[in-house]
């Protein structure tokens, strides 16, 4: 049974490491609920005005390589589910998120779409990832996959389900609301 308790957090950053465009990004913003070597939660706003996404929760996946998202527009409505091909580095009480390009959205309906693999081929082109890392990072899109085709991929919404469900009924003081 997971607690949620993100005061134990408040003093924790995750940051978001992207290597097209080189950048990384403190997430201050978002709300850590709940942080082990295995499971990451949070709740979050989207860094920038869009009319489709305003905010979701996420669940991080240090050992699998997946960020699993649950993109949600204004009004609370599920957009799709957003995954990150990922590493997580614990520095500290400092997390960062090394995006690795590639990226696989669920739709409500059940269709997939993988994205940004052209990137995912430019950073492998140029050097900017490993080849260590290009490895890791496909073998986490293949695990992503056969959990998505043989009906598993519940396993990964569940933690974000249950986070969901506990802020419904428990709103947490201090917190930023995720919407």
């Amino acid at each position: 049974m997971i607690s949620y308790n993100p005061s134990l957090y408040k003093d924790y950053c995750i940051y978001r490491r992207r290597y097209i465009p080189d950048e990384l990004v403190s997430l201050k913003g978002d709300t850590i609920y709940y942080i082990s070597d295995e499971l990451i939660l949070t709740s979050w706003k989207a860094l920038k005005k869009r009319p489709d996404i305003a905010g979701g929760l996420s669940a991080y996946f240090p050992k699998l390589g997946v960020k699993v998202s649950k993109k949600l527009s204004e009004d609370g409505k599920l957009v799709y589910w957003y995954n990150d091909i990922c590493e997580v580095v614990f520095d500290g009480k400092n997390i960062t998120m090394n995006d690795m390009l590639l990226d696989l959205l669920v739709y409500p309906d059940g269709n997939i779409r993988l994205v940004d693999s052209d990137e995912f081929a430019e950073a492998m082109e140029k050097d900017i990832i490993t080849k260590e890392q290009s490895i890791r990072t496909m073998k986490s899109l293949s695990k992503l996959l056969d959990m998505v085709y043989s009906d598993r991929y519940d396993e990964l919404q569940g933690p974000v389900e249950q986070l969901e469900s506990f802020l419904a009924q428990n709103p947490v003081p201090g917190t930023q609301k995720f919407l």
